[in-house]
């Protein structure tokens, strides 16, 4: 059981957006949730968030994308809480990759391709954001919101790259498996965080700054 101090985080795959649908590079670009995406979000999120009798949520935080936002409401309708956006949740710039098909990408450009795909540590799209520079953000971001919240549970609701950042992290995993990381993530997952993580990882932060 989970001691007293301890946060329990539910974190969520935000739904599909028509890039993702067409196996599109998406990142910052400012997408709503595809047609089918509204209505398999809420099917999928539903029986994850409310089946643990263990956890209340006391709100739901999204990034600042319409597709998080919207997610991100959806799942605090079903709860009846409050969502509330986080700036920094934002997604990875993917640069001048943005909108390209995997597939284009793996044609163009193999070899870079497939160093990506084996290490995302060691490539930074052209005009993008390091994974690096995305990391330092995204665990800033985690550490100030978990830091403020109650003894209820917090819902997360992040697009694929930062998902796999937090999740990364939340398993103590390297980043360099951040692409198996997120293929392995559920839908919607929950977590035990003792509040002496947050301590380590205010340290990790400022000594990598």
């Amino acid at each position: 059981m989970a001691r007293t101090d301890d946060l329990r985080v539910l974190l969520v795959r935000s739904g599909p957006t028509d890039w993702d649908d067409a196996g599109r590079l998406q990142g910052e670009t400012d997408l709503p949730l595809s047609a089918c995406g509204r209505e398999a979000f809420a099917a999928r999120v539903a029986s994850v968030a409310i089946n643990d009798a263990d956890s209340q949520i006391d709100v739901v935080l999204h990034g600042p994308d319409e597709c998080s936002g919207q997610s991100g409401r959806i799942l605090a309708a079903q709860l009846g809480v409050r969502a509330r956006q986080v700036e920094d949740f934002r997604e990875m710039d993917m640069g001048l990759w943005e909108g390209m098909r995997e597939s284009e990408l793996l044609e163009r450009h193999p070899t870079v391709y497939k160093q990506w795909r084996a290490d995302p540590t060691a490539v930074t799209p052209p005009d993008g954001d390091t994974l690096a520079d995305a990391e330092v953000r995204v665990l800033r971001a985690l550490r100030k919101s978990l830091e403020k919240a109650g003894r209820a549970g917090v819902a997360i609701v992040l697009r694929p790259v930062s998902l796999g950042i937090v999740r990364c992290w939340l398993t103590q995993r390297p980043l360099e498996d951040l692409w198996e990381v997120v293929g392995e993530a559920p839908e919607g997952e929950w977590f035990t965080v003792p509040r002496d993580r947050l301590k380590d990882l205010a340290v990790e932060l400022k000594t990598g700054a």
